[in-house]
């Protein structure tokens, strides 16, 4: 999206008409500082508390993600330092799909999934994909559930 000119860095979440607030912060946080995990962002808000831990994110939704940035304050600088972030890269494909107008399963699809002929890949499975989808297994070598999320 960088190479083709839709986007330089990205005004996080809001447009003009949303409501949206975002972390005060000395300049915008950039498509680069959220893919390189610079952002400031905490690895997880501090809303995120799963009704099923081991499916953690299917009921993270876009409300919860704007509630969280609307009060959160950010604790350094953007670009100070590397800190792992499942929030930021979250934040990013969420953020990428609202610029071009489509789901995330889509813009995946059409960007990446398609022009590299990968039709057996994708974000929400089909029936036939489950059935082929290997099992999870954790450190304690037990079988986990496949995450979903809302984002």
């Amino acid at each position: 999206m960088v190479e083709r000119g839709e986007v330089k860095s990205i005004h996080l979440l809001p447009s003009a008409a949303d409501t949206v607030k975002v972390p005060p912060q000395c300049r915008e946080i950039s498509l680069l500082d959220l893919s390189m995990q610079r952002s400031g962002l905490p690895r997880l808000p501090d809303n995120f508390k799963p009704a099923d831990p081991a499916n953690p994110y299917a009921d993270y939704t876009p409300a919860k993600l704007y509630e969280f940035l609307a009060r959160y304050t950010l604790t350094r600088d953007i670009d100070e330092k590397y800190e792992y972030s499942n929030l930021g890269v979250g934040l990013l494909g969420y953020a990428l799909s609202r610029k071009v107008g489509l789901s995330y399963e889509q813009l995946v699809r059409k960007r990446i999934l398609d022009p590299l002929g990968m039709t057996s890949t994708s974000v929400v499975l089909s029936a036939d994909q489950k059935k082929r989808l290997a099992t999870g297994y954790n450190a304690s070598l037990n079988p986990v559930k496949n995450w979903i999320s809302t984002l």
